[in-house]
């Protein structure tokens, strides 16, 4: 029986190409959450520039103290009992 054309498969056909396709297919889609992610991570470095969040750094530092320390929260008895308002 002779080889018909089209019965060998093309170099570019076959399962090994179907990520390809994927990609190319859906390409828009990729470049538009690229795009997004770009622009959100580039407006998040101009907001730490702002005076707004200079403030919050400051604020917050403020309100730690120089040598305040979070952890006297967990050295604490839970136990003791509260002074008297008397």
């Amino acid at each position: 029986m002779p080889v018909l054309p089209g019965e060998n498969p093309d170099f570019w056909e076959g399962p090994q190409w179907d990520v390809l396709g994927f990609f190319v297919q859906y390409m828009w889609a990729f470049s538009i959450v690229f795009a997004v992610i770009f622009v959100i991570s580039a407006r998040a470095t101009d907001f730490k520039e702002t005076p707004a969040y200079k403030e919050s750094l400051q604020t917050r530092e403020l309100l730690e103290g120089p040598g305040a320390s979070t952890s006297q929260v967990f050295e604490a008895n839970p136990t003791e009992e509260a002074p008297s308002l008397e």
